[in-house]
Protein backbone atom coordinates (compact mmCIF):
# COMPACT_ATOMS: atom_id res chain seq x y z
CA UNK A 1 0.00 0.00 0.00
CA UNK A 2 1.25 3.54 -1.11
CA UNK A 3 0.03 6.06 1.38
CA UNK A 4 1.08 9.46 -0.94
CA UNK A 5 -1.99 7.82 -3.70
CA UNK A 6 -4.78 10.54 -2.68
CA UNK A 7 -7.90 7.54 -2.61
CA UNK A 8 -11.00 7.67 -4.02
CA UNK A 9 -13.46 9.85 -2.64
CA UNK A 10 -10.35 12.38 -1.47
CA UNK A 11 -11.52 15.90 -1.96
CA UNK A 12 -8.74 16.22 -4.40
CA UNK A 13 -10.24 14.10 -7.00
CA UNK A 14 -13.41 15.39 -6.62
CA UNK A 15 -12.63 19.45 -8.64
CA UNK A 16 -11.46 20.60 -11.53
CA UNK A 17 -7.33 21.47 -11.61
CA UNK A 18 -6.11 24.60 -12.21
CA UNK A 19 -3.96 25.35 -15.59
CA UNK A 20 -0.48 25.46 -15.07
CA UNK A 21 0.58 29.64 -15.83
CA UNK A 22 4.52 28.47 -15.95
CA UNK A 23 7.53 25.98 -15.92
CA UNK A 24 9.45 26.30 -12.53
CA UNK A 25 11.58 23.84 -10.87
CA UNK A 26 8.72 22.90 -8.60
CA UNK A 27 6.86 21.61 -11.40
CA UNK A 28 9.74 19.92 -13.30
CA UNK A 29 10.04 18.30 -9.47
CA UNK A 30 6.45 17.55 -9.24
CA UNK A 31 6.50 15.57 -12.25
CA UNK A 32 9.84 14.06 -11.53
CA UNK A 33 7.77 13.01 -8.29
CA UNK A 34 4.82 11.63 -10.11
CA UNK A 35 6.75 10.01 -12.09
CA UNK A 36 8.18 8.12 -9.47
CA UNK A 37 5.06 7.26 -8.08
CA UNK A 38 3.48 5.91 -11.24
CA UNK A 39 6.17 3.37 -11.19
CA UNK A 40 6.44 2.51 -7.57
CA UNK A 41 3.00 1.83 -7.54
CA UNK A 42 2.93 0.27 -11.12
CA UNK A 43 0.07 2.41 -12.95
CA UNK A 44 0.87 3.41 -16.43
CA UNK A 45 -0.33 7.19 -15.92
CA UNK A 46 -1.02 9.39 -12.97
CA UNK A 47 -1.97 12.96 -12.95
CA UNK A 48 -1.02 15.70 -9.98
CA UNK A 49 -4.15 15.79 -7.90
CA UNK A 50 -3.42 12.25 -7.69
CA UNK A 51 -0.96 13.04 -4.97
CA UNK A 52 -2.67 15.94 -3.62
CA UNK A 53 -1.42 18.58 -6.50
CA UNK A 54 -4.24 21.04 -7.92
CA UNK A 55 -2.13 21.18 -11.14
CA UNK A 56 -3.41 20.19 -14.33
CA UNK A 57 -0.51 18.37 -15.21
CA UNK A 58 -0.16 14.27 -16.00
CA UNK A 59 2.30 11.58 -16.69
CA UNK A 60 1.66 8.65 -18.48
CA UNK A 61 3.88 5.60 -19.65
CA UNK A 62 1.93 2.91 -21.47
CA UNK A 63 4.59 -0.06 -21.48
CA UNK A 64 5.71 1.18 -18.33
CA UNK A 65 9.43 2.72 -19.86
CA UNK A 66 11.16 4.73 -17.59
CA UNK A 67 13.11 5.80 -20.43
CA UNK A 68 9.52 6.79 -22.33
CA UNK A 69 7.55 8.84 -20.10
CA UNK A 70 4.99 11.24 -21.77
CA UNK A 71 4.69 14.84 -19.70
CA UNK A 72 1.21 16.58 -20.51
CA UNK A 73 0.72 20.10 -19.11
CA UNK A 74 -2.69 21.65 -19.90
CA UNK A 75 -3.69 19.01 -22.18
CA UNK A 76 -7.09 19.26 -24.06
CA UNK A 77 -8.82 16.68 -26.48
CA UNK A 78 -8.49 18.42 -29.71
CA UNK A 79 -10.65 15.21 -31.81
CA UNK A 80 -11.89 11.64 -30.90
CA UNK A 81 -13.11 8.76 -33.17
CA UNK A 82 -14.39 5.08 -32.58
CA UNK A 83 -15.20 3.13 -29.55
CA UNK A 84 -13.33 0.77 -26.93
CA UNK A 85 -14.74 -0.97 -24.18
CA UNK A 86 -12.06 -2.32 -22.21
CA UNK A 87 -11.26 -3.39 -18.78
CA UNK A 88 -10.21 0.32 -16.20
CA UNK A 89 -8.84 0.31 -13.08
CA UNK A 90 -7.44 3.52 -11.13
CA UNK A 91 -4.37 3.99 -8.75
CA UNK A 92 -6.99 6.10 -6.27
CA UNK A 93 -9.39 3.50 -5.98
CA UNK A 94 -7.49 0.24 -5.00
CA UNK A 95 -8.90 -3.35 -5.65
CA UNK A 96 -11.65 -1.99 -8.34
CA UNK A 97 -11.66 -2.38 -12.32
CA UNK A 98 -14.59 -2.18 -14.44
CA UNK A 99 -15.00 -2.24 -18.14
CA UNK A 100 -15.54 1.57 -19.57
CA UNK A 101 -16.53 2.81 -22.97
CA UNK A 102 -13.49 5.31 -24.16
CA UNK A 103 -12.83 6.74 -27.34
CA UNK A 104 -10.38 4.38 -29.27
CA UNK A 105 -8.60 7.41 -30.89
CA UNK A 106 -7.68 11.11 -29.55
CA UNK A 107 -5.78 13.74 -30.55
CA UNK A 108 -4.08 16.00 -27.93
CA UNK A 109 -2.56 19.04 -27.37
CA UNK A 110 -0.31 19.87 -24.23
CA UNK A 111 2.73 21.62 -23.33
CA UNK A 112 5.52 19.34 -22.85
CA UNK A 113 8.03 20.00 -19.41
CA UNK A 114 9.87 22.24 -21.35
CA UNK A 115 7.03 24.28 -22.03
CA UNK A 116 7.18 23.30 -25.74
CA UNK A 117 3.00 22.70 -27.31
CA UNK A 118 2.87 19.45 -28.77
CA UNK A 119 -0.20 17.58 -30.36
CA UNK A 120 -0.18 13.87 -30.22
CA UNK A 121 -2.44 11.04 -32.12
CA UNK A 122 -2.90 8.35 -30.31
CA UNK A 123 -4.87 4.84 -30.04
CA UNK A 124 -5.96 1.69 -27.94
CA UNK A 125 -4.25 2.15 -24.24
CA UNK A 126 -2.77 5.41 -24.24
CA UNK A 127 -5.69 6.97 -26.14
CA UNK A 128 -7.34 5.34 -22.93
CA UNK A 129 -4.68 6.73 -20.63
CA UNK A 130 -4.94 10.29 -21.63
CA UNK A 131 -9.05 10.20 -21.14
CA UNK A 132 -8.59 8.89 -17.88
CA UNK A 133 -5.69 11.06 -16.87
CA UNK A 134 -7.91 14.40 -18.11
CA UNK A 135 -10.78 13.15 -16.19
CA UNK A 136 -8.96 13.25 -13.13
CA UNK A 137 -8.22 16.52 -14.26
CA UNK A 138 -11.82 17.39 -14.82
CA UNK A 139 -12.20 16.19 -10.98
CA UNK A 140 -14.23 12.60 -12.41
CA UNK A 141 -12.76 8.94 -11.73
CA UNK A 142 -13.70 5.77 -14.20
CA UNK A 143 -17.22 4.98 -11.90
CA UNK A 144 -18.39 8.04 -13.09
CA UNK A 145 -18.49 6.66 -16.82
CA UNK A 146 -20.17 3.71 -15.63
CA UNK A 147 -24.35 3.30 -15.48
CA UNK A 148 -25.57 4.20 -12.22
CA UNK A 149 -26.42 1.16 -10.81
CA UNK A 150 -23.18 -0.54 -11.61
CA UNK A 151 -21.96 2.66 -9.98
CA UNK A 152 -23.84 2.12 -7.00
CA UNK A 153 -22.44 -1.13 -6.65
CA UNK A 154 -19.07 0.04 -6.53
CA UNK A 155 -19.29 2.87 -4.40
CA UNK A 156 -21.11 0.42 -1.80
CA UNK A 157 -17.82 -2.03 -2.33
CA UNK A 158 -15.66 1.04 -1.62
CA UNK A 159 -17.64 2.22 1.40
CA UNK A 160 -17.44 -1.34 2.81
CA UNK A 161 -14.08 -1.73 2.13
CA UNK A 162 -13.12 1.20 4.26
Amino acid sequence: MNEIIVKYPAQPLLKKTTKVKNITAELKSLVDKMTEQMFKTGGVGLSANQIGCNLRVFVASPRLDRNNVLVFINPRILSKRGVQLDKEGCLSISGISAFVRRYNEVEVEALNIEGKMFRLKASGLMARIIQHEIDHLNGKVFLNRLRMSERKKYLKRIKNSK
